[in-house]
């Protein structure tokens, strides 16, 4: 079972995966969106980009970044977030996680991260929070 996990926006998706032990965590990439109306939303060129994804980096798992806080954010939003989430493990047929992406992006930008590799280490921070709270269950 390897991890892959996203840091999801509207022009870029950061890309981080994991080995089958969660032990190493590594930024990959980072993906250019076409313009979308929607952050949560999956155009043709994204579903093809995932699906080739996880079968590059063998995923049986996928966390994705949730940058909504039930207190702050509108019903709506959640259930759209919700509703994505939904559509991903449609398309890939695996399981999605969510794990709260709040100050990932300032945390990678604090490791020193380019503007070209900040989103893939904010993917991996991402996992990597994931995957601490998985541990201590």
């Amino acid at each position: 079972m390897s991890y892959l996990a996203l840091d999801w926006g509207l022009k870029k998706v950061g890309v981080a995966t994991a080995d089958p032990n969660g032990i190493v965590i590594t930024p990959r990439k980072v993906l250019r969106r076409s313009q979308s109306p929607q952050i949560w939303s999956l155009s043709a060129e994204d579903k093809v980009a995932l699906t080739k994804l996880v079968q590059e980096y063998e995923v049986s798992v996928l966390v994705l970044g949730n940058p909504l806080s039930p207190q702050k954010s509108p019903e709506s939003s959640i259930r759209a977030y919700k509703n994505f989430c939904d559509k991903l493990f449609t398309l890939l047929q695996i399981p999605v996680e969510s794990e709260d992406e709040t100050l990932s992006s300032w945390e990678a930008q604090k490791t020193g991260a380019g503007p070209e590799t900040e989103d893939s280490v904010a993917a991996a921070i991402i996992l990597k929070s994931f995957l601490s709270r998985r541990s201590t269950k």
